[in-house]
């Protein structure tokens, strides 16, 4: 990387962090080294260091752990070579009526060094320019679309299911990479759960388990851990074994 691509790709890092974090506190600076890995300077008493000064101080008791842990995952990755977004626009057009399909089309097509690009989303026969608003909606409506039954947990009887899963894969990788768009996910609600799910299955609503007898298991404060656990693991993997 020459020095001129270093400034961009430390540039595209300000920008992502502090869209993430906010902005770095008053005097602080962040700079890249020779071999392209960030740093921070203190103006003010002269020091640097690795760690970012918007992370919660050590010293602060009342942040969890796991806090400190995640917004240096988070940092550490947006921080990533493979992060950079590349010169140039990648243009796309699809209808609202066809929003899953022609999503398809046109990121499909797309090679990935096109989709590291910045993305210029246009609506078909809708005059609104893409600041960013529109590209926002398209992800936020496709964060819906993607949980339809047909593409995911009933998808076995979809032909070209794994291509969907490739797609949705592509969607999502999207979404962290541009780190400016809106995802929709399900909120869980620690309120009258059990240890079960009501499972649409083309409109009718089937109770699964998700430990023996869990629909009679009440999930309390001491549970709620191993009901994520068990939640996510049907979700990314149980509840789509049939396609594989």
């Amino acid at each position: 990387m020459t020095a001129s691509q270093g400034q961009v790709y430390l540039l595209q890092v300000q920008t992502q962090t502090r869209a993430t974090f906010g902005p770095l506190p008053s005097g602080w600076e962040m700079r890249i080294t020779n071999g392209n890995r960030i740093y921070f300077v203190a103006h003010a008493n002269e020091i640097t260091t690795w760690d970012d000064p918007r992370m919660p101080s050590a010293g602060d008791a009342n942040i969890p752990q796991y806090k400190r842990d995640f917004r240096k995952k988070v940092i550490y990755f947006l921080s990533q070579l493979s992060m950079r977004l590349h010169p140039g626009n990648c243009h796309m057009t699809v209808r609202r009526s066809q929003l899953f399909e022609d999503a398809y089309s046109e990121i499909m097509r797309h090679p990935a060094n096109d989709l590291k690009k910045k993305l210029t989303i246009k609506f078909h026969g809708e005059d609104a320019l893409d600041y960013g608003g529109v590209g926002r909606e398209l992800f936020f409506l496709m964060s819906k679309e993607i949980f339809n039954p047909y593409y995911g947990p009933n998808s076995a009887v979809n032909p070209e299911y794994l291509n969907d899963f490739k797609f949705i894969g592509h969607v999502i990788g999207l979404a962290f990479f541009i780190n400016d768009f809106w995802i929709h996910f399900s909120t869980l609600h620690f309120t009258n759960l059990t240890f079960s799910i009501d499972n649409d299955v083309f409109g009718t609503t089937v109770i699964l388990d998700l430990k023996p007898d869990g629909r009679d298991i009440q999930v309390t404060n001491e549970y709620k851990v191993e009901y994520v656990q068990l939640y996510c693991e049907w979700c990314i993997e149980k509840r789509v074994e049939k396609q594989f």
